[in-house]
């Protein structure tokens, strides 16, 4: 396109226009994120913390009847392992767009039939924990088979975390962001290790979850537990 031409001058003003609204969606973005009290550069600072921390009790296993042992003694905070091994989880929130895109692909417009790119996601406090690092392809009202890991810190005055299960979007998460898959579930550590089934409080939702608390002066254990 030459410079100073009516389509060079159309050029500019629309990508102007794609920049300005761009930045507003961002800033808008933001503005909600600050409200809801989450922040995603704090949750991945807190997923690093994680992994330092797991790390230190694995040279502590490592490093027993030493002084290094010795000193970090209570040290540790306590972490827990979380696997969600199934699920069952109802069809997802309603967006606007949704008949629309099954539309525009040829495809029977039910959402019952859609079968959803799912990831889960534990809450403890204002934070966010993501299960795994894969989505998981599940069929709405199905049991379906998940098998994703996490291992996190537990807060002092928080040991309840929430599962929630969402269906991953493409631009319309950059809106509103991925809907939700049915309730969450409260998870109640009562044991040391278990292997549980949580229900939603309406019936819609259910995750078979198996999960091991290792507290701080328990030494790392790389035993499964039934």
């Amino acid at each position: 396109v030459k410079a100073g031409t009516p389509l060079a001058q159309s050029l500019m003003i629309g990508l102007s226009g794609v920049g300005l609204v761009c930045g507003l969606v961002d800033a808008v973005l933001s503005g909600v994120r600050m409200w809801r009290g989450y922040c995603d550069a704090a949750d991945g600072l807190d997923a690093h913390a994680d992994r330092f921390c797991s790390m230190l009790r694995m040279m502590r296993a490592m490093a027993l009847d030493t002084d290094a042992e010795k000193s970090l003694a209570g040290q540790l905070p306590w972490l827990l392992l979380l696997e969600v091994l199934e699920c069952k989880v109802p069809v997802s929130d309603y967006r606007a767009f949704d008949h629309v895109c099954q539309l525009a692909k040829r495809r029977h417009p039910s959402r019952r039939d859609r079968v959803a790119s799912t990831y889960f996601q534990a809450t403890l406090g204002s934070r966010r924990i993501t299960i795994g690092d894969s989505l998981v392809r599940v069929k709405p009202n199905r049991r379906a088979f998940v098998n994703r890991a996490v291992l996190f810190r537990l807060r002092d005055d928080d040991k309840t975390p929430r599962i929630q299960a969402f269906d991953k979007r493409g631009f319309q998460s950059l809106i509103r962001g991925n809907p939700r898959m049915g309730s969450e579930v409260k998870l109640r550590l009562r044991a040391e290790h278990e292997s549980l089934n949580l229900r939603s409080r309406d019936g819609s939702t259910t995750f078979w979850i198996r999960y091991q608390v290792l507290s701080k002066d328990f030494p790392t254990s790389t035993r499964s537990f039934e």
